[in-house]
This record gives structure tokens, sequence and C-alpha cells, in this order.
């Protein structure tokens, strides 16, 4: 079971905050308010050799304010089998004449297994129709073997009739993603974007690597009409390049979490760790800014002619117009060219350089001791980096000018790695042992 509780303070800055979920955890003070979701089917969940104390328990993993301000959309792992619900600010379950459409199956929405790393964000403007949609980065499948970015089925809430399909990136298909471990996902303008790790089938015939990547997708994305239909029409992935320049850069290539500052779309904040295989062990904060996110995703598709050839940026003669990965008013009338190809190629840019990394001001190498750099601005910042990423990311302002006591944890974070920012004339950062 979850038992999920919200403070009044919680509750008044979800009313108008998309990015700041309640405390989630057990052992909770009765006097708050709170939810009890049990977990459903536990039997059938231990006989496919789960265990029963912790995978086969209901963990909450996507908690989204929807736009009214006065209700909550919840998706937890429920015993290995995802379900969901939209609740009341309060946590007080809807009366069954407010049942919500599309609500309660989780697959694809959340993941199966409460380990997996996956992230949600909830889209109220722009979708097509103007309609509300969840869009998800997760694992869709028990065996883990389907990752998935994902938008719910669009309907209209007054109605409760569907207006628009599902949409989701191709199954199976190690171009679009490869054990996908997804940190983050932001709603800027008219696109989604999203912030993960993967294997990178580019390197396959020199072994095996993670590389880390953000991805957009059109909001107003409704697939093709025949070809993607199903499918995102405008899906592309560039590589996050975090790395200590010199004639031989040193890579940090697992993103571990990434940060927007409230109110500021413009820049985003990425941590990132060696691999396991590194000789070295270390971390890094990188950032980039939306100007150099959108360079790349404007930059030269690749493509690898063989299953033996390297990966090479596709001649300009044979990309299509409009430009594949382009906003449209309406995917469902885009060529078949421009479908296929974007089905093909949905790589672009030789790696998104990091706007610190290219300064030498942000890019920091963490052991278990503490460092400290300029940035410029005031803010607090308290990430997890973890295998799983139950993360909670708290701000305030401290007092600039003097170094500000990091808080206490504001979530539950098992077998957690922490790091915690101070930005306030400089950036201390510490990491503690996992």
């Amino acid at each position: 079971m979850i038992l999920v509780a919200i403070t009044a303070d919680d509750r008044q800055r979800l009313g108008g905050a998309a990015r700041a979920p309640p405390v989630i955890g057990l052992g909770v003070d009765t006097r708050k308010d709170a939810l009890l979701l049990e977990a459903s089917n536990v039997a059938r969940c231990v006989s496919k050799g789960k265990s029963e104390p912790f995978e086969c328990r209901n963990h909450v993993r996507v908690l989204q304010p929807l736009r009214d301000g006065q209700r909550l959309y919840v998706c937890g792992t429920n015993a290995h089998s995802p379900k969901d619900w939209v609740v009341y600010l309060n946590l007080t379950h809807l009366p069954r004449h407010e049942y919500v459409p599309g609500v309660g199956l989780g697959v694809a929405k959340c993941p199966y297994d409460p380990a997996d790393n996956s992230t949600a964000v909830w889209v109220t403007e722009g979708n097509p129709g103007g309609l509300p949609a969840l869009y998800a980065g997760t694992n869709a499948e028990f065996t883990k073997a389907d990752p998935v970015i994902f938008r719910n089925d669009l309907f209209d809430l007054r109605t409760g009739q569907k207006k628009f399909n599902f949409k989701r990136t191709l199954k199976y298909d190690s171009k679009w993603l490869d054990k996908t471990n997804f940190v983050g996902s932001f709603d800027v303008g008219e696109y989604v974007f999203f912030f993960f790790r993967e294997t990178a089938v580019e390197f396959m015939n020199c072994g095996k690597a993670v590389y880390s990547r953000v991805a957009r997708v059109c909001k107003q994305d409704n697939g093709g009409k025949h070809i993607l239909n199903q499918n995102w029409a405008t899906y592309l992935k560039a590589r996050l390049n975090c790395s200590i320049p010199g004639e031989f850069p040193f890579y940090f290539d697992e993103i571990q979490s990434v940060y927007q500052m409230p109110g500021d779309t413009s820049r985003f904040y990425a941590a990132f760790t060696t691999g396991a295989s590194d000789g070295l062990v270390g971390s890094a904060i990188c950032s980039y800014t939306m100007e150099d996110i959108q360079e790349a995703f404007a930059g030269r598709f690749k493509e690898q002619a063989t299953s033996s050839s390297a990966w090479l940026p596709v001649l300009r003669a044979r990309v299509p117009e409009p430009r594949p990965g382009v906003c449209v008013n309406n995917t469902e009338a885009l060529p078949d060219n421009v479908l296929n190809f974007i089905r093909l190629f949905p790589f672009t840019g030789t790696g998104l350089i990091s706007s610190s990394s290219q300064s030498r001001g942000l890019t920091l190498v963490l052991g278990t001791r503490r460092v400290r750099i300029l940035i410029g601005s005031c803010v607090l910042i308290d990430v997890a980096l973890q295998n799983s990423t139950h993360r909670r990311v708290a701000a305030r302002r401290p007092t600039c000018g003097r170094v500000a006591r990091a808080p206490r944890p504001v979530a539950m974070f098992p077998r957690s790695r922490r790091l915690r920012l101070i930005a306030c004339n400089f950036l201390w950062a510490e990491r503690e042992a996992a």
C-alpha cells in the first residue's frame, strides 16, 4: 500500500504550480490529509516472481495537479499492474458523477516496476482540440522491452467523448528508444521535451555505451494518416554532451536528474555521472539553453547505411520538405516521404554541447567532497540522484552573498545519492555517499 500525505502548504502550492508535488511517504502525521491506495492482484504479482514486501505494492510514481487547481492525477505501479486515479486536492476520491474518462488503466503512464526510472508531465494547453493530456516516459511492458514516450487518449471532459487517439514512440525500434531511463519532462512552448539516458545504438559496432539524450514532440502532433498513425510524426532526439573540454574530452555520459528554474524556460540544469565501466568515478553538472537545444534539433540528421557502417550525416538533398520534426497544424496531412523519413531517422545533430562545458563555468567533477563554482543566480535546489527516480526538487531563495544551509530532504529517496546545490553568487554542491 502507499499512503499519500499532503499539508495545507503543499495544497496551496499545487493549486498554482505544476512542478511542486506533495510529499509521498510512509509514517506520516495522520492530522494531515491522507489517502490510502491499496495494491490489487498482489497474489498474481507474487506468482510472477516479484517480492511481496516491496515490488508487489502500490508505488505512486506520477502525481500531477490538473488545470482546475482542485484535483490531482495519480498513477501507481499497483503490484506490477499500473493503475491511475484522479482525486481531489484534499486527497478524497471523486464521486461517480465526476468520473474522468480514460482513467483507470495506468499502462504507459507509469511503470510496472517501482525501481524503473520514469517521468510525466500534465499539459493543459497546446494539445489537439485544446484538450488536456498526460505526457509520460516509462516502460509499457512487464518485461521492460517497450520503453515509450506516450500521450494518452484525449477526451472532452464535459461529454466524456474520445476526440483523439493516444500517440507513442515506435514499438521495439532501438533507433527511437533503447533500454531507456527517463529522468525528466517539460512543457515548453509548442513542444514537450524528455530527458533520458539509453543504450547508444550508434555505438553498437564499437561495444556498449550509454548516452544521454533530449527528445521532443510537438503537442499538436496527431500522427500520420496511414504511416505512423498511432505514433509521433514529429519525434526527434539529440545527444546531450556533458564533458570536460580538451584535446581528449572526458565525458559524463549518464544523466541522472534535470531541473529548470521556476519561471525560466530558457535553460536546463542537468546532473550527470560517469558510466559503470569508466575508470574514474565522478559527477558533473551541465547547463543547456533552449536556444542550443533547438539548434541541435535543426542540425543534420544521422543514418547508418548498413549494420556494419558508421553513423554519418544524411545528405541535405535527401531531407524532405517540410523538414521532419517541425510542428505543423495537421500532421495527418504530412506527405508519406516526410513520415517515412522521421520513422527511419529520428537522430539529429552531432551532440548537444552544454553552454557550461564551452565556458568552463559550470561543469564539475565531484568525488565525495564538495566543490564551489560561480553561477550568478540565487536559488537553492535539492536534487536526488538514484537508480529509481523518486526525486523531489525543492527551491527557495537564501540570502545572497552568504552560504545558505541546505534543508533536510523534503521527500523519501530510497538508496539515493543526494545532490544539494546552492546558487547564490557561487554554487555549492555536495554528493552524499550512496
